[in-house]
């Protein structure tokens, strides 16, 4: 992949293979260049990353460039990671049982992590999440994302989701025509 920059699987190999995979460590590399040391259990919750079936033989430094999450984002990734592993969050199942955030996530932990998160914040996480293949954070994200979505008329909508609003004629939410302003 172009995102992924995986340096070689030995470690990793040796992790999986001598039962360490509770102290074992991986080190993910944020696009801004920011690396942060994460424990071998929560990182292979990025399945995207951590593939077991392609470990290969290749040296000691087992580092992870990933490119296309900040480290503002990555952080914030790893934190959900880190603690998932000391807490499952249950499944989000449904039918959704209340209009509320803590009526169908669970534990209490999950609701303070994404609880006054900027809407912004959290479309980067499950961009993040959805990249790495981190399926409970991004059901997670997702959930919280329509939560916020409910409700909003087609104006709103369009200006939370920075796309041209189909009521002024095709121009963006400031009256660009072009779709440039998705990607701002």
């Amino acid at each position: 992949s172009p995102y992924l920059i995986p340096n070689n699987y030995k470690h990793i190999a040796r992790i999986i293979m001598s039962g360490q995979e509770d102290t074992g460590t991986v080190k993910f590399i944020s696009s801004d260049g920011l690396s942060y040391e994460v424990p071998f259990n929560a990182a292979r919750m990025a399945k995207s990353i951590i593939q077991e079936d392609t470990l290969g033989d290749l040296g000691e430094d087992t580092s992870f460039q990933i490119v296309k999450v900040s480290s503002a984002i990555l952080e914030k990734v790893i934190n959900y990671c880190k603690h998932y592993q000391e807490e499952k969050m249950q499944d989000i199942v449904t039918p959704l049982k209340g209009e509320h955030i803590g009526d169908t996530v669970k534990p209490g932990w999950y609701v303070t992590y994404c609880e006054g998160m900027e809407f912004e914040t959290l479309f980067k996480i499950s961009v993040a999440a959805n990249f790495m293949d981190i399926k409970p954070l991004l059901d997670m994200c997702c959930f919280l994302i329509g939560l916020k979505a409910r409700g909003k008329s087609t104006r709103e909508l369009c200006n939370i989701f920075h796309i041209p609003d189909p009521g002024n004629g095709g121009g963006g939410v400031d009256g660009r025509n072009s779709g440039d302003e998705a990607m701002e």
